[in-house]
């Protein structure tokens, strides 16, 4: 008679992927050029081995991170034993974009000669830090040259809107009672300001009897951006 031997075959593998924030900053908010961490690990499930084990991740490895995904033994890892797991690791660099987005979502690849490819997603939740000053200077203009403020002469305003956060501010809104129309570089709003950066809008006021009359003019100028 004759004998069927049934012979175990791969299931396939499991994947689990973290990621964990790296604050090198120390101040609680993600900035561009801080790290993600990732952990990749891979799971044999069946109960004969696997080989040529393979880790992938685009957002790591691919342009502009050009990134790797180390494995112990190497990715592609040669062979993976039955029910054993591996840990693999990599890092990603923050963008600005990332940090505008408040997240990082990506997918990770694990696959085998023997299994189907699994996949298993992570999203990552940054804390945005969004923050603002406006400065704002005037300078009288004696346009008549006597030294006195006179009716109809004006005061040259700027209005300096910092982004003093870490998130692109956009659609930047610069107004002020007394000042119209209020100027600035690309337009009012402003379309965008990045973190660090400085925008010098301008404007002029025509001074009245009534500002005369108290010797001061006194105003405020607000920024209001989107975010």
């Amino acid at each position: 008679g004759s004998d069927d031997v049934i012979l175990p075959r791969a299931l396939g593998l499991t994947l689990v992927k973290t990621g964990t924030f790296n604050d090198e900053g120390a101040d609680g908010f993600a900035e561009a050029g801080e790290t993600i961490s990732y952990t990749f690990d891979v799971t044999n499930d069946s109960a004969v081995a696997v080989t040529v084990v393979t880790v992938t991740d685009p957002l790591i490895t691919e342009p502009p991170n050009n990134g790797s995904i180390s494995c112990p033994g190497g990715n592609p890892l040669p062979s993976l034993g039955a029910g054993a797991t591996v840990s693999c690791t990599g890092s990603y660099t923050l963008t600005q974009a990332d940090v505008d987005a408040g997240q990082v979502v990506n997918t990770a690849t694990a696959d085998s000669d023997e299994t189907d490819a699994t996949t298993d997603d992570e999203t990552v939740l940054l804390a945005q830090n969004i923050d603002w000053t406006i400065t704002k200077t005037g300078v009288f203009q004696d346009e008549s040259g006597d030294g006195f403020a006179q009716v109809g002469e004006t005061i040259d305003y700027t209005l300096a809107v910092e982004n003093t956060g870490f998130v692109t501010l956009t659609n930047v809104a610069v107004t002020d009672p007394k000042v119209t129309p209020i100027t600035c570089p690309g337009g009012n709003p402003i379309p965008s300001v990045a973190p660090g950066v400085t925008v010098n809008c301008t404007g002029s006021y025509a001074i009245t009897q009534a500002d005369i009359n108290t010797g001061q003019v006194q105003n405020i100028g607000t920024g209001n951006p989107d975010e």
